[in-house]
């Protein structure tokens, strides 16, 4: 019985660090990734301004195009979104990709959400 409890205790554990991870969806590329990227001259999408007030540049990706993620470019740092079309970004859109301590993009929505038990 009470490894049963303490099973369950674990799944709960490792369920909401999961959920933890995935908050930070958008993968940060390197610095060389971003560099081959943009030379392979990438189609630009779409060029907004995020609740930030950083500029968001939305990119196809240049060989796969639309058969990859829309990727995004804040402040020299290329990022994959995780969308396949800009259609949820638009201006104050919760999902506007945001750079946090020049180390993190991530949905504006997921900076503002606190977790409690």
């Amino acid at each position: 019985m009470i490894a049963l409890v303490i099973g369950a205790i674990a799944l709960i554990i490792r369920s909401k660090n999961d959920f933890i991870k995935r908050k930070n969806n958008m993968k940060i590329m390197t610095s060389y990734y971003t560099s081959q990227f943009m030379a392979d001259k990438p189609e630009e999408l779409d060029r907004m301004t995020n609740q930030l007030g950083q500029t968001v540049i939305f990119y196809e990706h240049p060989l796969k195009g639309d058969e990859d993620f829309i990727y995004c470019l804040i402040e020299g740092r290329l990022a994959d979104t995780r969308f396949m079309d800009t259609a949820d970004f638009y201006e104050d859109s919760e999902y506007m990709p945001c750079l946090f301590d020049d180390e993190r993009i991530d949905c504006y929505c997921f900076e503002n959400y606190i977790f409690t038990d």
